[in-house]
């Protein structure tokens, strides 16, 4: 097994990375509820976070050794 395939398949990394990617829509959330006024709050604070996931998991890198499965989108490389 090479180098980035070991650290594709550790768990300790792929729970830190869960993590991660769980406190950035969370993030998103909290400031879709801080910026937006009041009418239209409780919806962007649901959907923001909806559709940064969404495009999060759509664009992939092709051959990134950490991807579960392909995604709908390949892209070069980093945007």
């Amino acid at each position: 097994m090479n180098p980035p395939q070991a650290l594709a398949d550790n768990s300790a990394l792929l729970a830190v990375r869960f993590l991660l990617e769980v406190t950035s829509l969370v993030c998103v959330g909290v400031w879709a509820w801080r910026r937006t006024p009041s009418p239209w709050r409780l919806l962007l604070v649901i959907a923001l976070p909806v559709v940064v996931g969404w495009a999060w998991g759509t664009f992939t890198v092709p051959d990134d050794p950490s991807r579960g499965g392909a995604g709908d989108v390949r892209t070069p490389g980093p945007l």
